[in-house]
């Protein structure tokens, strides 16, 4: 298993330039995930927040909510190592677009995707935890992020749960 230099409690980085992951990592992530407020946890392997090309394994636990958004300028790519989650597309008015229904190669359901930029998604976990690998251009700008105001925000974490909840129903509906 790799050392890590802690950015904060849900952001790790490699200390080696040569990095491996293995399944001690995806387990040490994924519980490290439970531990945190925000029910996720993810280890860079690009060696800072500065870097040109940044590229992650995030772990969510199942009530881990990601609050819709969109990137402004850049696409995203992420690839399922493990688990199963819902990927929602919105309408900038917040309307379900659409859904997709990812998990590993193994789950006959959807394992990559491709997202364009301004375009707002976000994840429901359907299993105990959902582990991926994202790709994205860097530098990391927090302004390049713009958030559906039609969503709560993370602070709220009983509105974040209802809306979770909702996410999760309406896809159970609509698409089994």
């Amino acid at each position: 298993m790799h050392q890590f230099r802690e950015e904060n409690e849900e952001v790790l980085y490699v200390v080696p330039e040569l990095v491996f992951v293995g399944a001690e990592d995806i387990a040490f992530l994924k519980d490290r995930a439970k531990h945190t407020p925000r029910r996720r946890c993810r280890v860079c392997a690009h060696p800072n927040p500065e870097s040109d090309l940044h590229e992650m394994i995030i772990a969510l636990d199942q009530d881990s909510y990601v609050r819709p958004h969109k990137h402004l300028g850049k696409s995203e790519s992420l690839h399922v190592i493990e688990g199963k989650a819902t990927l929602f597309i919105f309408s900038d008015d917040g309307e379900i677009r659409e859904m997709v229904h990812l998990g590993d190669i193994n789950s006959g359901d959807r394992f990559y995707y491709r997202m364009p930029k301004n375009l707002f998604h976000a994840l429901a976990v359907d299993s105990e935890s959902f582990v991926f690998h994202e790709v994205t251009k860097g530098p990391l700008d927090r302004n390049m992020s713009v958030y559906g105001d039609w969503a709560p925000s993370e602070e709220d974490v009983s509105q974040a749960k209802g809306y979770l909840r909702s996410l999760k129903s309406y896809a159970s509906k609509h698409c089994g």
